[in-house]
Protein backbone atom coordinates (compact mmCIF):
# COMPACT_ATOMS: atom_id res chain seq x y z
CA UNK A 1 0.00 0.00 0.00
CA UNK A 2 1.22 3.49 -0.72
CA UNK A 3 2.65 4.77 2.54
CA UNK A 4 0.94 8.11 2.61
CA UNK A 5 1.37 9.66 6.03
CA UNK A 6 -2.30 10.28 6.71
CA UNK A 7 -2.35 10.16 10.45
CA UNK A 8 -1.18 13.11 12.51
CA UNK A 9 -0.27 12.04 15.98
CA UNK A 10 -2.19 13.37 18.94
CA UNK A 11 0.67 15.33 20.40
CA UNK A 12 -0.02 19.00 21.01
CA UNK A 13 2.93 21.21 20.16
CA UNK A 14 2.76 23.66 22.98
CA UNK A 15 2.68 20.98 25.65
CA UNK A 16 5.13 18.74 23.88
CA UNK A 17 7.81 18.84 26.58
CA UNK A 18 5.86 17.59 29.55
CA UNK A 19 6.47 14.30 31.35
CA UNK A 20 4.28 13.32 34.25
CA UNK A 21 6.34 12.46 37.30
CA UNK A 22 6.35 8.77 38.08
CA UNK A 23 6.27 9.42 41.78
CA UNK A 24 3.42 10.82 43.85
CA UNK A 25 5.60 13.03 46.03
CA UNK A 26 4.27 16.36 47.17
CA UNK A 27 5.41 19.55 45.49
CA UNK A 28 8.14 21.52 47.19
CA UNK A 29 7.12 24.02 49.84
CA UNK A 30 7.42 27.10 47.63
CA UNK A 31 5.15 25.52 45.00
CA UNK A 32 2.60 24.54 47.60
CA UNK A 33 2.51 28.08 48.93
CA UNK A 34 1.96 29.46 45.43
CA UNK A 35 -0.85 27.01 44.76
CA UNK A 36 -2.96 27.63 47.86
CA UNK A 37 -5.28 29.87 45.86
CA UNK A 38 -6.38 26.89 43.72
CA UNK A 39 -8.08 23.65 44.73
CA UNK A 40 -5.75 20.67 44.38
CA UNK A 41 -6.11 17.13 43.07
CA UNK A 42 -4.04 13.96 42.88
CA UNK A 43 -3.41 11.55 40.05
CA UNK A 44 -1.99 8.06 40.28
CA UNK A 45 -0.64 5.43 37.91
CA UNK A 46 -2.81 2.76 36.36
CA UNK A 47 -0.69 -0.19 35.25
CA UNK A 48 2.99 -0.33 34.48
CA UNK A 49 4.83 1.67 31.83
CA UNK A 50 3.89 0.48 28.34
CA UNK A 51 6.86 -0.28 26.08
CA UNK A 52 7.76 2.42 23.51
CA UNK A 53 7.99 -0.21 20.74
CA UNK A 54 4.51 0.85 19.65
CA UNK A 55 3.41 4.36 20.47
CA UNK A 56 0.08 4.96 22.17
CA UNK A 57 -1.91 7.45 20.09
CA UNK A 58 -5.06 7.66 22.16
CA UNK A 59 -6.96 6.17 25.06
CA UNK A 60 -10.58 5.24 25.55
CA UNK A 61 -12.57 3.78 28.42
CA UNK A 62 -15.21 1.07 28.16
CA UNK A 63 -16.70 -1.37 30.64
CA UNK A 64 -14.16 -2.43 33.25
CA UNK A 65 -11.19 -1.73 30.99
CA UNK A 66 -9.07 1.06 29.56
CA UNK A 67 -7.66 0.80 26.06
CA UNK A 68 -4.63 2.52 24.57
CA UNK A 69 -4.60 2.48 20.77
CA UNK A 70 -1.24 1.41 19.35
CA UNK A 71 0.41 1.95 15.98
CA UNK A 72 3.83 1.50 14.44
CA UNK A 73 5.72 4.16 12.51
CA UNK A 74 3.91 3.82 9.17
CA UNK A 75 0.49 3.18 10.78
CA UNK A 76 0.02 -0.16 8.98
CA UNK A 77 0.41 -2.29 12.11
CA UNK A 78 -2.06 -1.29 14.78
CA UNK A 79 -4.06 -2.58 17.69
CA UNK A 80 -4.63 -1.78 21.33
CA UNK A 81 -3.36 -2.42 24.83
CA UNK A 82 -6.01 -3.32 27.39
CA UNK A 83 -5.84 -3.06 31.17
CA UNK A 84 -8.31 -3.14 34.06
CA UNK A 85 -9.43 0.18 35.53
CA UNK A 86 -8.48 -1.27 38.92
CA UNK A 87 -4.95 -2.26 37.91
CA UNK A 88 -2.08 -1.54 40.28
CA UNK A 89 0.98 0.35 39.08
CA UNK A 90 2.80 -2.95 38.53
CA UNK A 91 0.15 -4.73 36.44
CA UNK A 92 0.85 -5.32 32.76
CA UNK A 93 -1.25 -4.70 29.65
CA UNK A 94 -2.80 -7.28 27.38
CA UNK A 95 -1.67 -6.20 23.92
CA UNK A 96 -3.74 -7.15 20.88
CA UNK A 97 -2.56 -6.40 17.33
CA UNK A 98 -5.31 -6.27 14.74
CA UNK A 99 -2.92 -6.27 11.77
CA UNK A 100 0.57 -7.66 11.24
CA UNK A 101 3.78 -6.06 9.89
CA UNK A 102 3.20 -7.87 6.56
CA UNK A 103 -0.43 -6.75 6.27
CA UNK A 104 -0.45 -3.42 4.46
CA UNK A 105 -4.05 -3.45 3.27
CA UNK A 106 -5.09 -0.79 5.77
CA UNK A 107 -3.44 2.33 7.11
CA UNK A 108 -4.66 3.78 10.37
CA UNK A 109 -5.66 7.42 9.82
CA UNK A 110 -6.88 8.63 13.20
CA UNK A 111 -8.19 7.81 16.63
CA UNK A 112 -10.17 4.73 17.40
CA UNK A 113 -13.50 5.52 19.04
CA UNK A 114 -15.63 3.33 21.27
CA UNK A 115 -19.24 2.80 22.18
CA UNK A 116 -18.89 2.70 25.97
CA UNK A 117 -22.20 0.86 26.33
CA UNK A 118 -21.11 -2.31 24.53
CA UNK A 119 -17.31 -1.85 24.10
CA UNK A 120 -17.49 -1.97 20.29
CA UNK A 121 -14.38 -0.30 18.85
CA UNK A 122 -14.46 1.64 15.57
CA UNK A 123 -11.09 1.95 13.81
CA UNK A 124 -10.62 4.59 11.08
CA UNK A 125 -8.56 3.31 8.17
CA UNK A 126 -7.83 4.03 4.53
CA UNK A 127 -7.08 1.56 1.75
CA UNK A 128 -6.27 2.13 -1.90
CA UNK A 129 -8.90 0.96 -4.38
CA UNK A 130 -7.89 1.80 -7.94
CA UNK A 131 -7.31 5.55 -8.15
CA UNK A 132 -9.14 6.42 -4.94
CA UNK A 133 -8.69 5.89 -1.26
CA UNK A 134 -11.63 4.37 0.54
CA UNK A 135 -11.91 5.82 4.03
CA UNK A 136 -13.85 3.43 6.19
CA UNK A 137 -14.27 2.24 9.76
CA UNK A 138 -13.44 -1.25 10.94
CA UNK A 139 -15.97 -2.36 13.53
CA UNK A 140 -14.43 -4.66 16.11
CA UNK A 141 -15.61 -6.27 19.33
CA UNK A 142 -12.76 -7.07 21.77
CA UNK A 143 -12.27 -10.80 22.34
CA UNK A 144 -14.62 -11.65 19.48
CA UNK A 145 -13.74 -14.53 17.15
CA UNK A 146 -15.17 -12.72 14.11
CA UNK A 147 -12.79 -10.20 12.51
CA UNK A 148 -13.97 -6.85 11.23
CA UNK A 149 -17.17 -5.47 9.85
CA UNK A 150 -16.94 -2.29 7.80
CA UNK A 151 -18.91 0.82 8.64
CA UNK A 152 -19.10 3.82 6.34
CA UNK A 153 -17.37 4.58 3.05
CA UNK A 154 -15.90 7.92 2.08
CA UNK A 155 -14.06 8.00 -1.27
CA UNK A 156 -11.17 10.42 -1.81
CA UNK A 157 -8.96 10.74 -4.94
CA UNK A 158 -5.51 9.35 -4.13
CA UNK A 159 -3.74 12.53 -5.25
CA UNK A 160 -5.62 14.56 -2.64
CA UNK A 161 -5.79 11.94 0.08
CA UNK A 162 -3.25 13.62 2.35
CA UNK A 163 -5.54 16.64 2.54
CA UNK A 164 -8.36 14.47 3.82
CA UNK A 165 -6.62 12.87 6.77
CA UNK A 166 -9.02 12.16 9.58
CA UNK A 167 -8.63 14.85 12.20
CA UNK A 168 -10.91 13.41 14.86
CA UNK A 169 -14.05 11.46 15.50
CA UNK A 170 -16.79 11.30 18.08
CA UNK A 171 -19.41 8.66 18.85
CA UNK A 172 -22.89 9.62 20.02
CA UNK A 173 -26.28 7.89 19.93
CA UNK A 174 -25.38 5.29 17.32
CA UNK A 175 -23.61 7.67 14.93
CA UNK A 176 -19.90 8.06 14.20
CA UNK A 177 -19.08 11.70 13.48
CA UNK A 178 -15.82 12.12 11.56
CA UNK A 179 -13.86 15.27 10.75
CA UNK A 180 -12.21 14.63 7.39
CA UNK A 181 -10.16 17.81 6.92
CA UNK A 182 -13.04 20.09 7.78
CA UNK A 183 -15.84 17.98 6.31
CA UNK A 184 -18.10 16.62 9.03
CA UNK A 185 -19.34 13.22 7.88
CA UNK A 186 -21.77 11.07 9.83
CA UNK A 187 -22.00 7.29 9.57
CA UNK A 188 -24.47 4.92 11.19
CA UNK A 189 -22.78 2.37 13.45
CA UNK A 190 -24.72 -0.43 11.77
CA UNK A 191 -24.33 0.26 8.05
CA UNK A 192 -22.07 1.77 5.40
CA UNK A 193 -24.52 4.55 4.66
CA UNK A 194 -23.23 8.11 4.79
CA UNK A 195 -25.92 9.88 6.80
CA UNK A 196 -24.81 13.41 6.03
CA UNK A 197 -21.89 15.59 5.02
CA UNK A 198 -21.39 19.19 6.05
CA UNK A 199 -18.33 21.20 5.03
CA UNK A 200 -19.37 24.32 6.96
CA UNK A 201 -19.58 23.15 10.56
CA UNK A 202 -15.97 22.54 11.53
CA UNK A 203 -14.04 25.74 11.98
CA UNK A 204 -10.55 24.45 12.50
CA UNK A 205 -7.95 21.96 11.41
CA UNK A 206 -7.49 21.18 15.06
CA UNK A 207 -8.61 17.64 15.66
CA UNK A 208 -10.58 17.81 18.88
CA UNK A 209 -14.37 17.93 18.89
CA UNK A 210 -17.27 16.17 20.58
CA UNK A 211 -20.95 15.68 19.90
CA UNK A 212 -23.47 16.16 22.68
CA UNK A 213 -27.13 15.77 21.68
CA UNK A 214 -27.64 18.19 18.78
CA UNK A 215 -24.56 20.27 19.60
CA UNK A 216 -20.96 20.08 18.50
CA UNK A 217 -18.24 21.32 20.84
CA UNK A 218 -15.13 22.16 18.80
CA UNK A 219 -11.93 24.20 18.63
CA UNK A 220 -12.65 27.63 17.16
CA UNK A 221 -11.24 29.02 13.92
CA UNK A 222 -8.35 30.72 15.75
CA UNK A 223 -7.35 27.44 17.41
CA UNK A 224 -7.43 29.21 20.76
CA UNK A 225 -10.72 28.31 22.39
CA UNK A 226 -13.92 26.31 22.28
CA UNK A 227 -17.11 27.00 20.40
CA UNK A 228 -20.58 25.48 20.65
CA UNK A 229 -22.27 24.83 17.28
CA UNK A 230 -25.85 23.77 16.66
CA UNK A 231 -26.20 20.82 14.31
CA UNK A 232 -29.69 22.07 13.50
CA UNK A 233 -28.94 25.55 12.18
CA UNK A 234 -25.14 26.06 12.44
CA UNK A 235 -25.51 28.85 15.01
CA UNK A 236 -22.43 29.15 17.19
CA UNK A 237 -21.19 30.75 20.38
CA UNK A 238 -17.87 30.86 22.21
CA UNK A 239 -17.67 28.78 25.38
CA UNK A 240 -16.01 30.65 28.24
CA UNK A 241 -12.59 32.30 28.21
CA UNK A 242 -10.42 31.53 25.20
CA UNK A 243 -7.07 29.81 25.71
CA UNK A 244 -5.14 33.08 25.49
CA UNK A 245 -7.12 34.53 28.39
CA UNK A 246 -6.66 31.26 30.27
CA UNK A 247 -2.90 31.41 29.64
CA UNK A 248 -2.78 34.95 31.01
CA UNK A 249 -4.23 33.48 34.20
CA UNK A 250 -1.37 31.01 34.36
CA UNK A 251 -2.83 27.95 32.61
CA UNK A 252 -1.48 26.70 29.26
CA UNK A 253 -4.40 24.68 27.93
CA UNK A 254 -4.05 21.49 25.94
CA UNK A 255 -6.69 21.63 23.18
CA UNK A 256 -7.93 18.13 23.88
CA UNK A 257 -11.05 17.82 25.92
CA UNK A 258 -13.73 15.43 27.07
CA UNK A 259 -17.31 15.97 28.25
CA UNK A 260 -19.15 14.36 31.14
CA UNK A 261 -22.61 15.32 32.39
CA UNK A 262 -22.51 18.62 30.44
CA UNK A 263 -19.12 19.59 31.91
CA UNK A 264 -16.11 20.05 29.63
CA UNK A 265 -12.69 19.03 31.00
CA UNK A 266 -9.29 19.98 29.61
CA UNK A 267 -5.74 19.46 30.84
CA UNK A 268 -3.41 22.42 31.23
CA UNK A 269 0.07 23.24 32.52
CA UNK A 270 0.37 25.61 35.48
CA UNK A 271 3.80 27.02 36.41
CA UNK A 272 4.55 28.21 39.92
CA UNK A 273 7.30 29.66 42.07
CA UNK A 274 10.51 31.45 41.15
CA UNK A 275 11.63 28.43 39.13
CA UNK A 276 8.31 28.24 37.27
CA UNK A 277 7.88 24.60 38.29
CA UNK A 278 5.29 22.99 35.97
CA UNK A 279 2.29 21.24 37.48
CA UNK A 280 -0.59 19.51 35.77
CA UNK A 281 -3.89 21.39 35.98
CA UNK A 282 -7.44 20.28 35.31
CA UNK A 283 -9.83 22.96 34.10
CA UNK A 284 -13.58 22.61 33.66
CA UNK A 285 -16.55 24.59 32.39
CA UNK A 286 -20.20 23.96 31.55
CA UNK A 287 -20.95 23.12 27.92
CA UNK A 288 -23.64 25.82 28.04
CA UNK A 289 -21.29 28.55 29.35
CA UNK A 290 -21.17 31.89 27.56
CA UNK A 291 -18.17 34.00 26.57
CA UNK A 292 -18.13 35.80 29.92
CA UNK A 293 -17.71 32.63 31.98
CA UNK A 294 -14.31 31.68 33.35
CA UNK A 295 -12.83 28.21 33.65
CA UNK A 296 -12.56 26.57 37.07
CA UNK A 297 -9.06 25.11 37.46
CA UNK A 298 -7.46 22.74 39.95
CA UNK A 299 -3.72 22.17 40.29
CA UNK A 300 -2.16 18.74 40.74
CA UNK A 301 0.01 18.08 43.77
CA UNK A 302 2.40 16.05 41.61
CA UNK A 303 5.14 18.17 39.99
CA UNK A 304 5.93 17.60 36.32
CA UNK A 305 9.35 17.04 34.81
CA UNK A 306 10.53 17.54 31.26
CA UNK A 307 10.90 14.93 28.51
CA UNK A 308 7.58 13.82 27.08
CA UNK A 309 4.06 14.60 25.90
CA UNK A 310 0.56 14.55 27.26
CA UNK A 311 -1.42 12.52 24.73
CA UNK A 312 -5.09 12.64 25.57
CA UNK A 313 -7.75 12.19 28.23
CA UNK A 314 -11.07 10.39 28.42
CA UNK A 315 -13.88 9.98 30.91
CA UNK A 316 -15.67 6.88 32.14
CA UNK A 317 -19.24 7.95 31.47
CA UNK A 318 -20.55 5.54 34.12
CA UNK A 319 -18.39 6.82 37.00
CA UNK A 320 -17.17 10.25 35.87
CA UNK A 321 -13.52 9.31 36.51
CA UNK A 322 -10.98 10.94 34.21
CA UNK A 323 -7.98 9.12 32.74
CA UNK A 324 -5.04 10.49 30.77
CA UNK A 325 -1.82 9.18 29.26
CA UNK A 326 1.69 10.55 28.73
CA UNK A 327 4.20 9.29 26.20
CA UNK A 328 7.99 9.30 26.15
CA UNK A 329 9.99 8.14 23.15
CA UNK A 330 12.59 6.71 25.51
CA UNK A 331 10.35 5.16 28.17
CA UNK A 332 6.95 4.54 26.60
CA UNK A 333 3.43 5.37 27.74
CA UNK A 334 2.03 5.75 31.24
CA UNK A 335 -1.66 5.83 32.12
CA UNK A 336 -3.02 7.84 35.05
CA UNK A 337 -6.34 8.28 36.81
CA UNK A 338 -7.36 11.58 38.37
CA UNK A 339 -8.54 11.08 41.94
Amino acid sequence: MIRTKLFQRLVIAFVSTVLLSACNSAANSSSQTAETQYPSFNYTKVGSMLSPDYSANNLFVSGDSIYLSLADEDESTFGYAKISKNASNSDNYNRVYLTTPTDHQYSLIGDMVVNQDDSTIYIPVAYLSGSVYNYTWLKYKPDATKPFDNVGNYLVPSESSAQFALKAASFDSGIIYANYAGNLVGFSESSSKELFKDSQLLLSWQDSFAISKNWMIAINNNDNGLVRISLDNNSRAQIGDDFVTLANKGFEAMPKFTIYNHTIYILAIHRTGSNQTPHLALCSISDTADINTGWACKVGTNPLTMNSQLINLDVDKHTGKLYFVSYSLANGSQLYVIN
